[in-house]
């Protein structure tokens, strides 16, 4: 890794490309970035940090999301427990019949 003290970027070995072809941003998505840029008069290396800051910030998001609706085993069970309140079997009928009919 190679970093610029000026600049404060970070280059890594498997980053450099011996070819231009070989870049993290394509060919015709780099032509849009430098139009974006020179349209907002700003640096296209400051698109490119910002656009993927706020990948990486919504990303986290989503993350933090998916592990805070995780639930303990006894939210589950309750959860199950408000959900089958009221669902009873009809008069007469056992849940042996049920898998009777289930194999049928």
């Amino acid at each position: 890794m190679i970093l610029d003290p000026a600049t404060l970027d970070a280059t890594f070995d498997s980053m450099r490309s011996e070819t231009p072809t070989d870049t993290l941003v394509p060919p015709d998505l780099l032509v849009e970035v430098e139009a974006a840029a020179e349209e907002e008069h700003r640096e296209p290396r400051e698109l490119v940090r910002e656009a993927v800051t706020r990948y990486l910030e919504q990303r986290r998001a989503r993350r933090d999301a998916a592990a805070e609706s995780i639930h303990t085993s006894a939210e589950a069970a309750a959860r199950i427990l408000e959900l089958r309140k009221g669902n009873r079997l009809p008069p007469g009928v056992t849940i042996k019949d049920l898998i009777n009919f289930g194999r049928a």
